[in-house]
């Protein structure tokens, strides 16, 4: 379990590198995506060691945006099917989400001390 959500986790920050470093075509692409589910146009996070709360930002963000990752990975032509989460992983990063959240909500309170 701990190695499918660590694939979970990793996979986000390839897909978003693809994404941001291929302008002419994976990057409309995205936008386009966005474009279609009405959604704002922003580009895919990823988890940064060095900064704090990093990790529930992406996966706050990878939860929040689902829809159009699935549905890009979903897209052959541009070969980021090797990228799509299972049922199961979008699940673990659910929880995932949740977990970092209370962790991050008492750091806020720790902090305000």
């Amino acid at each position: 379990m701990m190695s499918t959500l660590m694939n979970t986790i990793h996979a986000d920050p390839k897909v978003s590198f693809k994404i941001i470093h291929s302008t002419t075509l994976l990057l409309p692409a995205w936008i386009a995506t966005l474009n279609d589910f009405d959604m704002p146009i922003k580009r895919i996070l990823h988890n940064i060691s060095t900064r704090w709360n990093s990790s529930f930002d992406m996966a706050n963000f990878v939860v929040d945006y689902w829809v159009p990752i699935e549905d890009i990975t979903d897209k052959h032509k541009l070969g980021l099917m090797a990228y799509a989460l299972k049922d199961h992983e979008w699940d673990l990063l659910g929880q995932l989400q949740d977990m970092l959240k209370v962790h991050g909500l008492a750091l806020d309170w720790c902090m305000q001390m």
